[in-house]
């Protein structure tokens, strides 16, 4: 019994220290833990074998996998190839190879009533034990448990990141064989027929091995192995834990049309999410659902060229993992917060470190961002101030400001110390503002309206059908009485509240392009591209067509584009900024700071943000390194 102790003691020692190479232990320990592999001791049986509790000393247990002894099922090769993959494979979301046995013996049995030789043969693995078992499959249940799903899918993906890195290939992914810890770490098991290669290169089988409907096309139609096999089963497995679909029928589904499958699978996930999450957490909720499910589709190509790479797949989900959300508390990210009521727009000045702030309350603030220091608090009107900008007087500049009765105001300010100013406040009349030009009537149904300072002096109204036109603005035009727009946009299918200009260099294009961003209650934001009006132009072009789709879960009621960063910013009225690339129009970052609907977006010189939101406002600085 002293060695059966010492036995054990050792494997409790391997147990207890990672750094420990798995070790050949007789079979008589083995017996010894499991009960001589009582029924009792069951915890799971598959095609390769059975897996057993062992008991160790101080209440420890360990995994035993018996595997059966059929050449046609394992041999010793097979054996082998199991245990130097194992012994190999160290990461926390791979299931840990702590002892095994290879066992032969000759023994005397009866056989039609004379004795015979027979040979006794054992091969087991001892590994970590995984207490929850197989990952659960199913679609959306209460919204609570996404988080725990979502990590996950990150973990399975690390962990095949780190078996493709060393050179494996499992080759039978599936539920059944991702295994989940106390803490819903999920571990990946049963190596019995994993394959050893170089690099990415590509080798054939003769015998078909694994289980059908989680292996890849090429392999089983023309013997193919290649890690991207495994990525093929993890798009099944991802899809298994995401939907309701199972086996043929899920492919089936996911291959008629995989964008409308997206959707309606996003859709019952966000019916489950709105349970248990709201605003920003909903936002981020989303969008990891939305990312898992596109991912899975990628794996599930035919053409295994066009899968991710496992480390690709698990960059990806880093950033929907851990979005980048900022603590108004924390002066390094967000420089400074000021509660107002009811934020309705604000303006920045182009040479000045001022602010504008047009406030329900019928006040309008200005601040010095660079200093903290409110310069200018002033009631206005009793009326709410829905927009106020800067506007260079023949001197100086001036404030022009409307309230919700339509009147115009137009501010002269004087300074007299830092942190006070004189203002005189006068409605605009006909007999000191010239009117340069009068919409037609439809601009009753104006939802935006915002002016390009660039050289093709035009400025962009947004329409309650959805739709963006730009009107030229230069006095030529003006003067001639010219009421028709040059450039008419149509796609949104609500109405739009934000209209931002941009030039860039979009995929594909060589040369600088002239942009619109526009948001839209549709929940959608929308990239437009338009050719500038020439001189001796008088049409209209239409655009139907936008260069890009940016999905919201919200509707979107801001824009604006960075051009020091080459990002464009959209904002919602659940109060989630997103950060997007203005070169390739993918998602990089969630801002959220709890403080309402984004009514405003702008940006100053450096890459500064100014988030102006219905309960506050929040200044940011985001540096290329944080994207």
């Amino acid at each position: 019994m002293g060695d059966i102790d010492s036995l054990r003691n050792t494997l409790v020692n391997i147990l207890l220290d990672p750094t420990v190479e798995a070790k050949q232990l007789p079979l008589s320990l083995f017996e010894n833990i499991t009960d001589n592999f009582s029924d009792e001791r069951v915890v799971g049986r598959g095609g390769f074998g059975t897996v057993y509790k062992g008991f160790l000393p101080n209440d420890r247990v360990v995994a035993v996998k018996r595997l059966k002894i059929n050449r046609r099922v394992v041999d010793d090769k097979s054996f082998y190839a199991e245990v130097a993959s194992m012994k190999m494979l160290r990461n926390k979301n791979v299931v840990r190879l702590l002892g095994y046995c290879i066992h032969m013996e000759e023994k005397e049995i009866l056989y039609d009533g004379e004795k015979i030789a027979a040979e006794k043969r054992e091969r087991l693995l001892c590994m970590e034990f995984v207490p929850h078992g197989p990952v659960k499959k199913g679609g959306p249940p209460g919204g609570a448990e996404w988080p725990d799903r979502h990590q996950i899918i990150k973990g399975i993906c690390n962990g095949l990141d780190y078996i493709h890195s060393k050179g494996f290939i499992h080759l039978d992914l599936k539920p059944d064989n991702i295994l989940l810890d106390k803490g819903m770490v999920p571990k990946i098991a049963d190596f019995g027929i994993s394959r050893f290669f170089d690099d990415e290169n590509t080798s054939s089988t003769l015998s078909f091995v694994g289980t059908r409907g989680y292996t890849a096309p090429e392999y089983i139609d023309d013997g193919l192995v290649s890690n991207k096999a495994d990525i093929y089963s993890l798009g099944t497995v991802i899809f298994e834990l995401l939907t309701d679909f199972k086996g043929p029928k899920l492919y089936q589904k996911a291959q008629e049309d995989n964008e409308s499958f997206v959707q309606q699978e996003l859709e019952k996930w966000t019916e489950a999410l709105r349970r248990t999450h709201q605003g920003c957490a909903l936002e981020f909720a989303t969008k990891e659902v939305e990312t898992c499910l596109r991912i899975a589709l990628n794996c599930k190509d035919h053409n295994r060229h066009r899968r991710r790479t496992a480390k690709q797949i698990s960059q990806i989900l880093d950033l929907t993992l851990d979005p980048y959300i900022l603590d108004p508390d924390k002066p390094e990210e967000a420089v400074h917060v000021e509660n107002f009521s009811s934020l309705q727009d604000m303006d920045l000045h182009p040479s000045q470190p001022w602010i504008l702030l047009s406030l329900l309350s019928g006040y309008i603030v200005m601040l010095n961002y660079d200093t903290k220091v409110t310069l200018a608090p002033f009631k206005l009107s009793d009326k709410p101030v829905h927009s106020a900008k800067f506007v260079e007087g023949n001197r100086d500049w001036n404030i022009v400001a409307g309230d919700d009765h339509g009147v115009l105001y137009v501010c002269n300010f004087d300074w007299i110390e830092e942190g006070l100013v004189k203002v005189k406040t006068v409605v605009a009349s006909e007999e000191d503002w010239t009117c340069m030009y009068e919409g037609p009537s439809y601009f009753r149904t104006v939802t935006h309206a915002s002016f390009n300072t660039d050289k093709d002096e035009s400025f962009g109204v947004g329409f309650c059908d959805g739709s963006v036109k730009l009107w030229s603005h230069d006095p030529l035009t003006a003067s001639a009485g010219n009421q028709e727009p040059y450039v008419v946009v149509r796609g949104h299918s609500e109405q739009v509240c934000s209209v931002d200009y941009f030039i860039g260099n979009s995929e594909g294009l060589h040369s600088p392009a002239r942009f619109l961003v526009t948001g839209s209650m549709d929940k959608t934001a929308k990239v437009w591209k338009y050719d500038d009006k020439p001189k001796d132009y008088l049409g209209v072009a239409s655009v139907t067509e936008p260069e890009a789709t940016l999905k919201h879960a919200g509707g979107v009621t801001a824009t604006c584009y960075v051009p020091e960063l080459k990002i464009i910013l959209s904002g919602t009225d659940n109060g989630v900024v997103t950060v997007w690339c203005a070169v390739t129009y993918s998602w990089k970052r969630y801002l959220c700071f709890g403080l309402g609907r984004v009514h405003s977006l702008a940006c100053s010189t450096g890459g500064r943000i100014f988030i102006g939101h219905e309960h506050g406002l929040v200044l940011v600085d985001i540096g290329l390194q944080q994207l």
